[in-house]
């Protein structure tokens, strides 16, 4: 097998691979408003909690339910919509029938067309990372001013946003070790095929 050959293995591999995943990466956005909601909601919550903490400090309970609100919405979105869009990935909990809590994560299946961006899958992980580290420096702006109230607020904002990064997080790791027993189970049948026909053209 020449070096001819090799490199038609690589690329039937990766044709077979992108085949069976039925993904496409593009450098395009497809879902500019999504993204957009994915990165203005969580700027905004925390854009509001800023503004009042240092010139409205007598309004806590309303920057408590703007500030709530727009975490919260942003928590669905991003876990039912801009996570299934912009990355291809889900995930969400069940409660089985003997109540028990089951965590279950997933990537799109095999069968499902999906078109993902590479400048939407680097604003996703972006803000999804950047997201509870802005809270975690609020959190400690509040405890150095001895804010009680404000500082249980970022709290709050932090763990919602912190939960749907680990599950995420969980749901690409197990999308990767997925991917790469598909490539390493077409790989094996490529070469297999390639020493079949090498040994039948010696005949």
């Amino acid at each position: 097998m020449d070096f001819q050959d090799a490199t038609k293995i690589v690329q039937t591999t990766q044709e077979e691979r992108n085949a069976e995943n039925n993904q496409v990466i593009e450098k395009g956005s497809h879902h500019p408003i999504i993204a957009s909601l994915h990165i203005g909601l969580k700027l905004i919550a925390i854009l509001v909690y800023v503004l009042f903490f240092i010139f409205m400090d007598g309004y806590f309970v309303i920057s408590f339910s703007i500030c709530l609100l727009f975490t919260a919405v942003d928590f669905w979105i991003t876990k039912n919509i801009s996570g299934r869009l912009l990355v291809g990935l889900r995930w969400w909990n069940k409660v089985n029938e003997d109540g028990s809590s089951q965590w279950i994560f997933e990537a799109m299946e095999d069968h499902q067309k999906v078109r993902l961006s590479y400048i939407e899958m680097m604003i996703f992980w972006v803000t999804m990372i950047a997201a509870p580290l802005l809270w975690v420096g609020v959190c400690f702006l509040c405890f150095l001013g001895i804010r009680i109230n404000y500082l249980g607020l970022a709290i709050i904002c932090f763990v919602m946003q912190s939960m749907n990064f680990v599950g995420f997080a969980l749901c690409a790791r197990g999308s990767r070790s997925i991917l790469k027993k598909k490539v390493k189970k077409v790989a094996v049948e490529q070469g297999t095929k390639v020493a079949v026909s090498a040994a039948a053209s010696q005949f």
